[in-house]
């Protein structure tokens, strides 16, 4: 069996999956607002993290949990790294092994245009949890750790 280089297998990490389990994708804050309106979901729950961010590694299998229980009624639960692109390899492998499927994103765009492009009020500070109705609009927003609980209370408060 032929061993791959380190840049071979550096490629193969950074690559979207041949199967489709899952993508990642470049996005500054307007295509990612863009993507939101043009999904036109009932809510869209947006998490910005980083693989060094422990906080947002401890929530994160409670906003997986959120994303599969809103699955099938026409909400979802993105995802979008903070992190450098040379740091793609542990954003793919940190959301396979968090059971992460389809589309995620990762912040191509410098880190102060992104964070006031996507809510005014946020510092900058992760995790920051973003919550969007069907028109795109943002009505809900945390910045720091939150738990289940506080997320689905996020959610419902959109619902109404």
């Amino acid at each position: 069996m032929k061993r791959l280089g380190l840049p071979a297998v550096l490629l193969l990490l950074a690559a979207p999956a041949a199967w489709g389990e899952l993508e990642i994708r470049p996005v500054t804050a307007e295509q990612l607002k863009q993507e939101i309106r043009a999904a036109g979901r009932l809510v869209t729950v947006v998490n910005v993290w980083a693989t060094w961010c422990l906080p947002c590694r401890e929530e994160f299998p409670d906003l997986v949990r959120l994303g599969k229980e809103m699955e099938g009624e026409g909400s979802a639960v993105w995802f979008v790294s903070a992190d450098f692109d040379d740091a793609l390899p542990r954003v793919r492998a940190f959301l396979a092994e968090q059971g992460v499927e389809g589309v995620s994103y990762i912040k191509d765009q410098r880190d102060m245009p992104f964070v006031k492009g996507l809510a005014p009020l946020w510092t900058g500070a992760l995790p920051a949890t973003l919550v969007f109705d069907r028109q795109g609009e943002l009505k809900g927003f945390r910045q720091g750790q939150g738990d289940y609980e506080i997320f689905q209370k996020m959610v419902q408060e959109v619902k109404g």
